[in-house]
């Protein structure tokens, strides 16, 4: 399903005729589908070959300033045109019961859950967090839904790359600006690693912290076994495309259906592909369509050969989750975000995996940044308890919980990627390295805010060429206009 291009206006959201945003396709973009409800912290099966250039081991930061206690919760002001801003602290009624609308993730919800119960309700007079889930597809509407009718929820989980800006912009969401300043908490949210808090900034506010974020699909997953057969060892971080290609197809088996790699061929796949050729898929305005300049051309036609004439990849619409074929060794290398991980752990039974980089012959760093955010709503009954609980969750120990028992994005600072505790394995240990030591920019969001409508025009707009129903020339071109034309639309 793709993502309505009707826009969300005020008008739409608080009238009785509610603006469906939804669909699967952005949400799922950044694992939005439910996970497994445990990871081992087993060590992984392979222990990567250390790469011939590999980033130094950053040092462990200082201790960062810890933010001052808050003063005691209030009620929040209901949001006008403009950011809304938080109203001075009052004491919250014992035991006061909050709400959170979520999309379907069971094991962070737990995750989540068990935190409410065991530390932040027996620290705030047993306040309650009732966390209700609703599948990607849905849940925009459902927090539409819910804010029309005059029954907000206290937090509303958002990405950056997602309907975050239009929700922003239309007054559901709280500018938290206040709020990081009167607990002396920006001390503390300058530990994060660049371009992660800024993630959840809209026209100069800020709106939220990132719980988990990750650096996006630069990360080569690689049957190691298969490679080792070959010959082909993965240690030269400055390897081109054609070492790219050259690899992947000499593990290609065309008669017993190998695919000597999988390209991620979603919003993320393409953001970071064609950075990887040295472009982007906007301008540093956000203003303009760079689709069809030359590093995108080169991206495009790489996976257009990949695809169609080296027979070296597999049709991006018959797989829809890599994982399990390359467990079963029909996939032999797979770009993706590099937490994945944990899940190959569970998964590969039969033979040794491993993680590198994918060939980055741009001058910037690899990558994309995608960010989650546990926002408060800006019509919240319970504003400071709401950020009080969401101090809670920003923390070093929160946010190795959440790795190691909810195969979830990790807290996006040093000293919590970096803890013994954290590093699951030494797959995970080099992601949570080569992102440290280069941060990649966050993903292009448009200027006017409609990230969904832009990223369902880029995903969905390319099948064509790879089902080959239409000249790649052609549809890059088409894809380019279409984008073009969300670009100069009016202010989501």
């Amino acid at each position: 399903m793709a993502w309505s291009d009707r826009r969300l206006t005020r008008r739409s959201f608080v009238g009785a005729g509610l603006v469906g945003l939804g669909a699967s396709v952005l949400l799922q973009a950044c694992g939005g589908a439910a996970p497994p409800t445990a990871a081992p912290a087993a060590a992984a099966t392979a222990v990567p070959a250390k790469p011939t250039t590999a980033a130094a081991v950053p040092t462990k930061p200082s201790e960062a300033a810890k933010p001052a206690e808050a003063t005691k919760p209030a009620t929040a002001p209901a949001p006008t045109g403009a950011p809304t801003a938080a109203a001075p602290a009052q004491k919250p009624a014992a035991g006061a019961a909050m709400r959170a609308l979520w999309v379907s993730q069971p094991a962070l919800i737990k995750n989540l859950e068990t935190y409410t119960q065991t530390k932040f309700g027996p620290k705030n007079g047993g306040a309650t967090m009732s966390i209700e889930a609703a599948p990607p597809e849905e849940f925009p509407q459902k927090v539409l839904s819910s804010v029309a009718a005059g029954t907000p929820p206290d937090i509303i989980r958002n990405v950056n790359i997602e309907y975050f800006a239009q929700f922003a912009s239309n007054g559901i969401l709280l500018a938290i600006d206040d709020l990081i300043k009167r607990d002396n908490y920006k001390s503390y949210l300058d530990t994060f690693l660049p371009g992660t808090v800024e993630a959840f900034v809209f026209k100069g506010k800020q709106y939220g912290a990132p719980i988990g974020a990750h650096p996006s699909s630069f990360y080569l997953f690689y049957n190691k076994s298969a490679l080792d057969k070959k010959n082909i060892k993965l240690t030269n971080l400055g390897w081109k495309w054609a070492d790219y290609v050259d690899t992947a197809k000499a593990l290609s088996d065309a008669a017993n259906k190998v695919f000597g790699s999988w390209i991620r061929a979603n919003l993320e796949g393409y953001v970071v592909g064609v950075r990887a050729m040295g472009g982007d898929i906007l301008d540093e305005t956000g203003t303009k369509s760079q689709i069809s300049s030359e590093p995108a051309k080169r991206f495009w036609k790489l996976m257009d050969e990949m695809i169609n004439v080296h027979k070296a990849s597999p049709q991006p619409s018959d797989v829809a989750d890599w994982k399990p074929p390359f467990a079963a060794q029909k996939i032999m290398m797979a770009n993706d975000n590099g937490y994945r991980e944990s899940f190959l752990r569970d998964m590969v039974k039969d033979f040794q995996f491993d993680t590198f980089v994918i060939p980055n012959e741009g001058s910037g760093p690899r990558g994309a940044l995608v960010a989650d955010a546990a926002t408060i709503a800006a019509k919240s009954k319970n504003v400071d308890l709401a950020w009080e609980w969401n101090k809670g969750v920003l923390t070093k120990e929160e946010g190795i919980l959440r790795v190691q028992n909810a195969q979830y994005i990790p807290l996006p600072t040093q000293e919590a990627l970096l803890a013994k505790e954290a590093l699951v394995s030494p797959q995970y240990e080099f992601y949570v390295r080569q992102w440290i030591d280069k941060p990649p920019r966050s993903a292009p969001i448009p200027a006017n805010g409609r990230a969904t409508e832009m990223y369902t025009a880029l995903q969905k707009g390319f099948e064509p060429a790879w089902l080959r129903t239409k000249p790649l020339d052609a549809v890059v071109a088409e894809v380019d206009q279409a984008i073009q034309a969300i670009l100069g639309k009016s202010p989501a």
